[in-house]
């Protein structure tokens, strides 16, 4: 942040009007934690202890790819990088790098150096990721691309290119994610204005224009520098409905009318600016003058706005993520002149002494939020079949993220069952196939367990278990069909009858089975007269019928087979087969009569 933002989005602000706005109430219960605690800092070496002793978890600071990569060539220096990402580790605090240029250019990104930009991005995840790797603390490091390009001064005083910038958003991603897929890519950045000649661009439609040029599934989250400019954060109303904390929320709504009301907002940027003369210093005539004598607000006013927008959002915004206040320590550092607006944003002294906002803001409750919170789909697996229809079984496990990326690992425990995960390793948002192989169990209710865990501390739950059933039960079971046999003939056309039977195995289990005819007055035979259900195939067996009416006088003749399973287990055993055959002196055809109709 720099002093030419504010005056450019005065003017802006100036130069609108008022915008339909929509309000947005106080939960009856407030959301589970979601809040990250942070603030901007100028030193990061004498000022980590203050943002862990106000117990806050995020400090901001700033990575310059000129510092790490000074002659384009790949070669990279580290020590810039490291200075910071020591100091997290040694705290256990969360790093926010704003990565851009140094801040003697701030030309944008040229399409001949997008390719070397990926890789710097690609290059910087992979470093970051060894570090965390190899310290003993706990810690998560996230990237915001580059700062406020919807206003000119930050891009080298030339016209803001929303296009552009949504290019250098989208390789930063995916050289970010080929070198640490959960390292979390924060993008926008945006100042909040109502637009103003080419000098600053709207940061609703800057953020229109990046969806239309292919933002979505380029980000983890969407910044904003919602400062106060001297309203109660409360106040949608205040700075033409434009400038002040709440326009966050409109922020939120464009990202939810594209489809990613999932992905949280974080206010990388925010704070009230303190009149200075709460501390003897007249800067009054110097602020009027670059147009920051309307924002400035009491001691107390600073202290209270802070704690009530930190309670806000946690009551109203649960798409809010990270908050980082800006700023600690601007004051202390002796590089700004007295009345420079950073020193009164600060909530340290010059002598680093505490102000009543930071006093406020170390005694305030707290609900910090977890980096991650970790849900799969399904949550359970229950599969019920018969001992016949043994087979494989493949779901699909999806392991969602509601907040930053982070990798898990999945594991199985079981007993009896043939089971593996393909694969076994992934990033939220990714899925995981489970294989059982019930192809050969046997009767009986198998259980077990697939346990996602996520290798990251900072994710809640840290592990969730999906319980396993499988139940394979089994019967008895046989069917024959037809279920009856039985014929008419004329006396003078009699003639040898035959018929297939088929014995069908309707259970889980191979039996025998025998067929004994009884007949009385007719001759007939059966064959073959056994069989065996062999196999796992169940395949039906069948035996023929054959009679022999000849010579026959009229009169109805009957028999029965009886068809016996082996097992005495099978309930259908013994299947009785009526057999019949009728002689009769003249069978007679009966014709329909036929109706044509002429039209």
């Amino acid at each position: 942040m720099l002093k030419n933002i504010w005056r450019v989005l005065l003017l802006a602000g100036l130069l609108i009007g008022s915008v339909s706005r929509r309000s947005v109430h106080a939960a009856e219960e407030p959301p589970p934690p979601h809040i990250g605690y942070g603030m901007l800092l100028a030193y990061p070496p004498t000022s980590l202890a203050k943002v862990k002793e106000a117990g806050f978890g995020w400090f901001k600071y700033f990575a310059y790819w000129d510092a790490v990569d000074p002659d384009r060539d790949g070669v990279y220096d580290w020590r810039s990088i490291d200075w910071h990402l020591g100091g997290a580790c040694e705290r256990g605090l969360h790093l926010l790098l704003r990565v851009e240029r140094s801040t003697s250019s701030w030309k944008p990104i040229q399409d001949s150096e997008m390719a070397g930009w990926q890789a710097f991005f690609q290059a910087l995840a992979t470093h970051i990721r060894q570090k965390r790797a190899e310290c003993g603390n706990t810690y998560r490091v996230a990237l915001e691309v580059w700062n406020e390009p919807n206003l000119d001064f930050q891009w080298n005083y030339e016209p803001v290119d929303p296009v552009r910038y949504t290019e250098m958003v989208k390789r930063a991603y995916l050289g970010a994610k080929a070198g640490d897929p959960t390292i979390p890519i924060v993008a926008g950045s945006l100042a909040p204005t109502g637009g103003w000649d080419t000098r600053a661009m709207n940061d609703v439609a800057f953020l229109e224009a990046m969806y239309a040029n292919g933002l979505a599934g380029h980000f983890d989250a969407i910044s904003i520098h919602n400062y106060g400019f001297g309203g109660a954060p409360e106040d949608k109303t205040h700075g033409w409905n434009i400038l002040n904390f709440r326009r966050a929320e409109d922020i939120y709504a464009v990202m939810a009318a594209h489809g990613d009301g999932d992905k949280p907002v974080w206010a990388t940027e925010f704070g009230w600016l303190m009149d200075a003369a709460e501390e003897g210093v007249d800067c009054a005539a110097y602020w009027d003058s670059i147009g920051f004598g309307w924002q400035k607000v009491s001691a107390q006013q600073q202290a209270d706005y802070l704690q009530r927008a930190f309670a806000y959002a946690d009551a109203n915004w649960p798409w809010m993520g990270v908050m980082i206040v800006s700023d600690l320590d601007f004051s202390t550092t002796g590089w700004y002149a007295t009345c420079d607006p950073l020193n009164w944003f600060s909530i340290l002294k010059p002598d680093r002494s505490p102000r009543l906002a930071y006093t406020t803001l170390q005694q305030m409750a707290k609900r910090p939020g977890v980096a991650s919170g970790m849900a799969v789909n399904p949550t359970v697996f229950d599969w019920s079949l018969r001992l016949r229809e043994r087979r494989l079984f493949t779901e699909t496990v999806m392991v969602a993220s509601d907040g930053l990326p982070f990798a898990w690992e999945a594991i199985t425990q079981t007993q009896g069952l043939p089971f593996t995960i393909t694969p076994a390793l992934g990033v939220s948002g990714e899925t995981f196939q489970v294989v059982v192989d019930a192809r050969n169990v046997i009767t009986g209710t198998y259980t077990g367990v697939v346990t996602v865990t996520a290798t990251d501390p900072l994710v809640a739950p840290q592990a969730i278990a999906i319980p396993l059933t499988l139940e394979v039960w089994s019967r008895w079971g046989m069917n024959v069909r037809p279920p009856a046999l039985s014929w008419m003939l004329a006396v003078s056309e009699t003639r040898p009858l035959s018929a297939t039977v088929m014995v069908e195995n309707t259970g889980d289990f191979t039996f025998d089975w025998t067929v004994t005819p009884a007949s009385a007055g007719m001759t007939l035979t059966v064959i073959p007269t056994s069989s065996t259900q062999t196999g796992t195939t169940f395949i039906p067996g069948t035996f023929q019928v054959l009679v022999d009416p000849r010579g026959l006088p009229v009169g109805l003749y009957t028999s029965v087979l009886t068809v016996t399973a082996s097992e005495a287990a099978v309930p259908e055993s013994p299947f009785v087969v009526p057999v019949s055959v009728r002689i009769v002196e003249r069978l007679y055809k009966i014709y329909m009569p036929l109706v044509m109709r002429k039209n």
